[in-house]
């Protein structure tokens, strides 16, 4: 039950982040959220939502996965309709690599 929860409440996280509007993207130094530079690990990266919500890099990427059901399948349709495709392109832009979901996809 407590797994159901935590997929629910992590799903309407992504939903209500995605609503807000994409922010950027940003890595976390000590308590503070930055721009992330081409030195930084993309793993770690996030996209920031206008809300204030992060979503890990990694999942917003194709062949990246949630533990979570019900996430993994909103990340799928989200991805299919595009609404990743800003964080892609600035993490391409950053990372200077067009080949990122590849790379974590082989990683998991």
């Amino acid at each position: 039950m407590r797994k159901m929860r935590e997929d629910l409440y992590y799903s309407a996280k992504l939903v209500a982040g995605v609503l807000s509007g994409y922010r950027g993207l940003k890595v976390r130094e000590g308590e503070e959220w930055v721009v992330p530079t081409m030195w930084d690990d993309p793993y770690y990266t996030c996209l920031q939502f206008e809300n204030g919500r992060h979503l890990p890099l990694p999942l917003a990427l194709e062949g990246g996965e949630s533990t979570f059901p019900l996430q993994n399948f909103l990340l799928k349709v989200l991805r299919l309709f595009g609404c990743f495709r800003l964080a892609k392109a600035d993490a391409e832009a950053i990372f200077d690599n067009p080949e990122l979901s590849i790379a974590w996809t082989e990683a998991f």
